[in-house]
């Protein structure tokens, strides 16, 4: 059941836009793209008096908040967003999963997240693989986990290793379950952005003897497994490429005319909004550049979809430092082509 209407935790102060939508039923599901959002509550048991709500909104940011009572230990939901044939489902929300694992040359995914929340939970990406291509529950044989943030939550398991990628070492749990066996690796530091080189994952799992390579990854999500406490995630972007298939198309973005690409405010302060239309779904990077043609900010690297799409520039430089007032330029490239406009900051 779609709900519009304003929502609003005493705890969160991520601001939504006016036009959000939340579907708040227990297993409530909305197509994103490839993707499939779920208001996922597995663990609910026979609590009721709980609230938890899916959403997206109208500059295609989406996530979920949640508020669930200090009860018990168990992990009570795991509201999540979806690519692939989770194996209780009948359909993959891709053709690029189920994959075998033998041919996952790589899989990275780029995300841009904020968490508000208190109490326990976590913040996890998950695969899971199954014996072959059809993927149905009763062929599970992993789950894999990947916490990249974590408030007094404790993986199942022991620990078997450290495992180090692109930067972030990470504490690796297993444990036999009755039907599977369960992995998760554990940021020592929070990611709430970045790039995730899930083939990293795969290629030391394979090379530890923890991953059979004539096994398929039927599915992978990401989403906040929670036990009590209240809490939101707003994801700005969230993309994955699987071996690097994803077309990078040429003239997606119409021969620039006023209003086909445009940022507003401009001038702008604090905040400026990068407007572009796409035709095609597209691997596109975002840059700020100074008057020199100096780099300020890598604002956005990743695949984006059909349709109206935004990014944010904040005003800030790499390392997230206020720049000064001035002249800049943000350039939109797609494969070789590339479309410059200029933007004024003013303090």
């Amino acid at each position: 059941m779609k709900r519009l209407f304003a929502f609003s935790f005493v705890l969160i102060s991520i601001a939504l836009s006016q036009d959000t939508s939340f579907y708040c039923d227990p297993w409530a599901q909305e197509p994103y793209g490839d993707y499939l959002i779920e208001n996922n509550v597995w663990g609910q048991g026979s609590i009721n008096e709980f609230t938890q709500c899916i959403f997206t909104t109208n500059d295609s940011s989406f996530g979920w908040n949640w508020d669930w009572p200090d009860i018990g230990y168990n992990v009570k939901a795991y509201p999540e967003i979806i690519f692939g044939k989770k194996p209780w489902s009948i359909n993959s929300t891709t053709n690029e999963l189920p994959i075998k694992i033998d041919n996952v040359e790589t899989f990275e995914v780029n995300f841009d997240l904020n968490i508000e929340a208190s109490g326990n939970y976590n913040l996890a990406f998950e695969f899971w693989v199954t014996e072959d291509s059809i993927s149905n529950q009763d062929q599970i044989t992993n789950e894999v986990m990947i916490w990249t943030a974590n408030s007094l939550l404790q993986p199942a398991g022991e620990q078997i290793s450290v495992f180090f990628s692109d930067g972030y070492y990470y504490d690796l749990f297993r444990a036999e379950f009755d039907d599977w066996i369960y992995y998760a690796f554990v940021s020592q530091t929070d990611q709430q952005e970045g790039t995730l080189r899930v083939h990293d994952f795969i290629n030391y799992m394979l090379a530890t003897g923890h991953l059979n390579p004539n096994e398929y990854m039927a599915s992978f999500e990401l989403g906040n497994e929670i036990v009590s406490g209240s809490g939101q995630t707003n994801i700005q972007q969230y993309s994955i490429s699987v071996n690097e298939t994803l077309s990078v198309f040429k003239n997606l973005i119409k021969n620039t005319t006023l209003g086909e690409i445009i940022a507003t405010p401009n001038p702008f302060n604090p905040k400026t909004t990068i407007k572009y239309y796409l035709y095609e779904k597209s691997l596109v990077r975002i840059t700020i550049f100074d008057l020199v043609g100096s780099v300020v900010n890598n604002l956005f690297y990743g695949i984006q979809y059909p349709g109206l799409n935004a990014k944010n520039w904040d005003g800030t430089d790499k390392i997230g430092s206020d720049v000064p007032s001035g002249v800049y330029f943000y350039q939109i490239q797609i494969g070789n082509r590339a479309i410059t406009n200029k933007i004024m900051l003013l303090k």
